[in-house]
């Protein structure tokens, strides 16, 4: 192997580590505080999941 086939791989292995630990960082630190809310409708009566939704806000209404 020589110095440019060796300075290649070098890059490209770097190049997929930081793409793994960007990838890594993202999925470790993603926001999950919104868990706890509703993505379909804040009104709960009119909503196609009432029945079955477990949130408090349906809670509340149910």
């Amino acid at each position: 192997m020589d110095r440019k086939s060796f300075l290649r791989n070098t890059g490209r292995w770097t190049l997929l580590a930081i793409m793994a630990g960007l990838v890594w960082f993202l999925v470790r630190h993603r926001d999950l505080s919104d868990a706890n809310t509703c993505e379909e409708n804040k009104f709960c009566k009119n909503c196609s999941k009432f029945g079955s939704c477990s949130l408090p806000q349906a809670k509340k209404q149910g």
